[in-house]
């Protein structure tokens, strides 16, 4: 938030309008605006004070939610990742989001990543990854056979460079049909197996294709197939 002039500075600059210093001169002199020391002159003129006005930022405005603050936290408690929407529209009194930002703000509340918390509130994850981890045991590693996709561009060239300036850059490229090409393969403990690559992104039409096609001729029946 930018910071009012000091009341120094707007006498000097009114006692130079005053003694007949132009606009322009009075703004080059004290490095301020015209249209700055135009808004002092109307001020002067109707008040007689050369002070600012209040500042109408966060810390002049009037906290609406002050009465709210117990049912502001605990609606926090309840639902941690709660949208700034969210909470207005529990809220029994009228506000908007920009209040409560600055509510949230005052009580220190923090917006942080809440992927930590969400690993600990559905007790049916947690308890499919537990009962996961045990059959891994069981499981063996000559037969897991993991699909992995990665893709490269035709365009791999660098796309900025250095020239005088005026003058357009003129330097090589690859010559290419400019698309992404897609690689996906299979990957055992034995090495890499089930290998295509295909013009264009994975989509799930190609992935399901993929696995009834490829795998069912390169992997043997009976392997644990994961991505």
């Amino acid at each position: 938030m930018s910071r009012a002039y000091s009341l120094d500075l707007r006498r000097r600059v009114m006692d130079d309008i005053v003694s007949g210093l132009s606009l322009q001169k009075t703004a080059n002199k004290y490095r301020v605006s015209k249209q700055w020391i135009q808004t002092l002159k109307k001020r002067f003129k109707e008040t007689g004070s050369y002070e600012a006005k209040p500042l109408q930022g966060v810390a002049g405005r009037k906290r609406v939610l002050k009465n709210y603050q117990e049912q502001l936290q605990e609606l926090v408690t309840q639902t941690p990742d709660a949208a700034l929407e969210e909470l207005v529209a529990q809220l029994p009194v009228k506000v908007s989001t920009s209040m409560v930002y600055r509510e949230l703000q005052f009580l220190k509340l923090t917006y942080k990543k809440s992927g930590v918390c969400r690993r600990t509130r559905p007790t049916d994850v947690a308890q499919k990854r537990a009962e996961w981890k045990v059959k891994q045991l069981g499981l063996n590693p000559g037969k897991l056979v993991f699909i992995d996709e990665s893709g490269a561009k035709t365009t791999m060239t660098r796309r900025y460079g250095r020239s005088p300036k005026g003058k357009p850059i003129v330097d090589k490229v690859p010559h290419g049909h400019w698309q992404n090409i897609t690689y996906v393969c299979g990957i055992r403990r034995s090495g890499i197996v089930a290998p295509k690559s295909f013009v264009g992104g994975m989509t799930t039409k190609r992935f399901v294709a993929y696995i009834r096609d490829e795998e069912r001729r390169y992997c043997c029946a009976g392997q644990f197939v994961g991505t």
